[in-house]
């Protein structure tokens, strides 16, 4: 019988937690779906939510094995500025800083070259909306994720293991409902059976609660064998170098390195959905962020990995005469 005594509680709140298509490329965020309104998806979760730990390189908290992840992201469907096309529709942000417990604004360029969405215009924001979303494995089961008729036929293969994203109001239901469940029933576990899962409205409920998460356990056989979780946190990482390569990539002439620089000095904007506090960031964010150095080194012509190391990366920049 399986041991969930290490079952996260705080799965679903948010911090403080354990503190201490542009042409020529594929979508890296092809197995992110996320529920519709009104359209019931059925699904298996891989794995039960254990310790979150923080991630220096984004706003972002995951489980050692990256099947659970805490991050903030903003929606990219209109681009960055320059009119130049995000092949990602969401991208992972950097614009939060968590210090001893305590969330405070920080400067993401990345950020600040997202232009305002549709949905931001619509609700009158001066910047793009951050979201803290909530990235978790499963296995579709059966439902839809198509948000026109017609375009059910890209919903996944049931069978097929993809990452879940939940909005605010989709966690707080997770939440409740897990609380209840071990109100319940002490052993329970995300992992056992199936769950139909149902995006509502309900107006009687009014403001913040008038949208929630139904969320109905069915008794299923468990499957023989569970599949190895998708590292969401590497996903994440490799989206975020993507949509980095493309807003200050040296292949990209609509945003200069000056624009970025310029960003540095701009009056700072509202970020979140809710105020920061404020914070004394450490000095090592003070220095060049690791987009603008990446944005400096290929203008040279200096080719980046994808995967590299804030330190490697302020070496190489050193390296070349670039100031970081």
């Amino acid at each position: 019988m399986p041991d969930f005594s290490s079952l996260n509680l705080n799965a679903f709140d948010s911090i403080p937690w354990e503190s201490k298509g542009s042409p020529g490329k594929q979508r890296l965020d092809r197995d992110i779906r996320r529920l519709v309104k009104g359209k019931p998806v059925t699904v298996r979760f891989i794995t039960n939510p254990t310790k979150y730990h923080q991630q220096d390189d984004l706003s972002a908290f995951s489980t050692s094995d990256g099947s659970w992840v805490r991050y903030h992201e903003v929606n990219t469907s209109s681009g960055f500025k320059g009119d130049i096309q995000s092949t990602n529709w969401y991208i992972p942000t950097n614009n939060v800083l968590f210090l001893n417990g305590t969330k405070t604004d920080q400067r993401d360029p990345l950020y600040e070259q997202v232009r305002l969405s549709k949905f931001d215009i619509q609700e009158g924001k001066t910047s793009p909306a951050v979201k803290e979303m909530l990235l978790v494995n499963v296995i579709y089961e059966d439902g839809s994720f198509a948000k026109k008729p017609g375009s059910e036929q890209y919903d996944p293969v049931p069978g097929q293991q993809i990452l879940l994203s939940l909005n605010p109001a989709q966690v707080k239901s997770m939440k409740q409902f897990m609380e209840h469940g071990i109100q319940f029933d002490p052993s329970f576990s995300w992992t056992r059976g199936s769950f139909t899962l149902t995006y509502h409205q309900d107006p009687s409920r009014g403001g913040s609660d008038a949208w929630y998460l139904s969320i109905k356990m069915n008794d299923a056989p468990p499957l023989d064998t569970l599949p190895n979780p998708i590292d969401g946190m590497a996903l994440l990482r490799d989206i975020r170098a993507q949509a980095e390569e493309e807003a200050f990539g040296a292949d990209t002439e609509a945003v200069s390195l000056d624009d970025v620089e310029a960003a540095f000095t701009e009056e700072d904007q509202a970020v979140g959905d809710e105020p920061a506090e404020e914070a004394q960031a450490p000095a090592s964010t003070q220095r060049k962020s690791p987009a603008y150095v990446k944005g400096a080194l290929r203008k040279e012509g200096i080719q980046v990995p994808t995967r590299i190391s804030n330190e490697d990366l302020y070496a190489l920049a050193e390296q070349h005469g670039i100031a970081s």
